[in-house]
């Protein structure tokens, strides 16, 4: 957005308000209001919806929690949400355990298919008599998957996040007005190169200063975009780009950079990058330093950093070098910028180029901007597994804080123990959070799932060119 009298631009959220009832048989047309802030703090929301009362359905954006007390407002979650962390840890590590869950959250999905465009009483009904026992019994099979897993499991984490959230989700059910997810309201955003923040509003009773011709029209083509494709479109567009899609021997060789395929292609195999990564606007500084193989790509530095800063790689992501940016490939014509599979650029290759510096975008809510810097290409330790976490500093900020303002309020309320908002926080982030503990055994431990990974990949693309000669 301009920055009056600078002469300059700043960067800016766009937030969406969207209410659509024509799934629930209303007769009126789509409406889409979008406002523009220059941060993303809870504030926003909290000014907008003072004198909305009704159903409410977001992410899980920390910056939510207050519109949500009392009774005015009645949080009705979104199930692509809860399931997005149930996918990645399927997507890293499938097992029957994982394949099961999503199997029942998308038999919820396809117990909507029989009610579109139905009152909200039918709607309502059906769910209760079809989606209820489906969700009970998801909820026993979570429960009883959480006394087996071990707490500090990846997917124990993932469940225990979303069975503690379990109520909102299946509010749903209850009112034939909601839906099951807030997918419309991600379809009407506008395709600018950043997103932000996304609300579906239900029952609104009671605008306050919203004035009709704030109010825009709802894009047809937007609207009736077939499901399939919105399911799971905030978690993102890589579904489309799943390895369960490329043939064995050659899913791994993309995605683990097998030092074997790289020696057909050139490239430096025995060399390793040293790799600064500096999240930017922090004071004090909070980095990491890692070493990769400079013949992994981009998509495996990606991996890299989620791990040492403890992401969960629930969001897109982009690297921008020049004017070029990589990240989850994919073909809109509405998007402004193009994006290239960071699959397919190599370490070594920016450094024969001489790009060693460039930036890295994690959740384009948030947007945490992390400096890039390659220090410098060093042999190769032979007793080492590669990638692996060197050195850091300062932990790095919790999952859907709500961006750099998010983090200050979030740190302010951690470190003062009267501060009104502490309890919230303490049980929204599942603990006390000490910013100095990196928690170096943790991102030890992920950094040896991504070299086991990338081993593994090596030897499938080794066995699939043995059985190829």
């Amino acid at each position: 957005m301009l920055v009056p009298g600078k002469g300059r631009t700043a960067q800016a959220r766009l937030w969406a308000y969207l209410v659509d009832d024509r799934a629930s048989g209303a007769a009126n047309p789509a409406l889409a209001w979008y406002r523009l802030t220059p941060d993303r703090s809870g504030v926003h929301p909290q000014s907008e919806l003072r004198s909305f009362t009704g159903l409410l359905q977001a992410d899980g954006y920390a910056g939510y929690e207050k519109p949500y007390e009392g009774s005015r407002i009645q949080e009705v979650a979104c199930w692509a949400h809860f399931r997005r962390k149930i996918f990645e840890c399927h997507q890293t590590s499938p097992t029957p355990l994982t394949t099961d869950l999503l199997t029942r959250i998308a038999g919820l999905y396809r117990i909507e298919e029989d009610v579109p465009g139905q009152p909200p009483d039918i709607r309502r009904r059906h769910r209760q008599e079809q989606a209820m026992p489906p969700i009970d019994a998801l909820r026993g099979a979570i429960d009883d998957a959480l006394r087996r897993l071990s707490p500090k499991s990846a997917m124990a984490k993932a469940l225990a996040y979303g069975r503690k959230r379990l109520d909102a989700p299946t509010r749903y059910i209850d009112d034939g007005i909601a839906e099951i997810d807030n997918n419309i309201a991600e379809r009407a955003i506008p395709r600018h190169r950043d997103r932000s923040q996304e609300l579906a509003v239900r029952r609104i009773e009671g605008r306050g200063r919203t004035r009709r011709r704030d109010l825009l029209r709802h894009r047809d083509r937007e609207a009736q975009r077939g499901r399939a494709a919105g399911l799971y479109r905030r978690c993102h567009r890589e579904d489309r780009l799943r390895l369960d899609r490329l043939p064995l021997g050659r899913a791994h060789a993309v995605e683990l950079d097998s030092t074997d395929y790289t020696r057909q292609h050139g490239g430096m195999t025995d060399q390793i990058a040293r790799i600064r990564i500096t999240l930017e606007d922090m004071k004090p500084a909070v980095w990491r330093r890692v070493e990769l193989p400079a013949t992994n790509s981009l998509k495996t530095l990606h991996l890299a950093i989620q791990a040492c800063m403890l992401f969960e790689n629930y969001h897109l992501f982009r690297f921008d070098i020049g004017d070029a940016a990589y990240g989850s490939r994919f073909d809109d014509d509405d998007f402004m910028i193009r994006t290239r599979d960071a699959a397919h650029m190599r370490i070594g290759k920016l450094v024969e180029r001489g790009i060693t510096s460039f930036t890295y975008i994690y959740d384009f809510g948030d947007d945490w901007r992390h400096r890039i810097e390659i220090e410098e290409i060093i042999p190769a330790n032979p007793g080492i597994d590669y990638p692996r976490f060197v050195d850091g500093e300062r932990r790095a900020p919790p999952e859907d804080v709500g961006g750099t303002p998010g983090f200050e309020e979030f740190l302010n309320a951690m470190v003062k123990p009267r501060h009104p908002e502490r309890a919230s926080m303490v049980q929204w982030y599942g603990g006390v959070f000490n910013p100095t503990d990196i928690s170096p055994d943790e991102i030890n431990a992920r950094m040896a799932k991504l070299a086991k990974r990338r081993a593994q990949g090596k030897a499938a693309y080794a066995d699939a060119k043995s059985r190829d000669s």
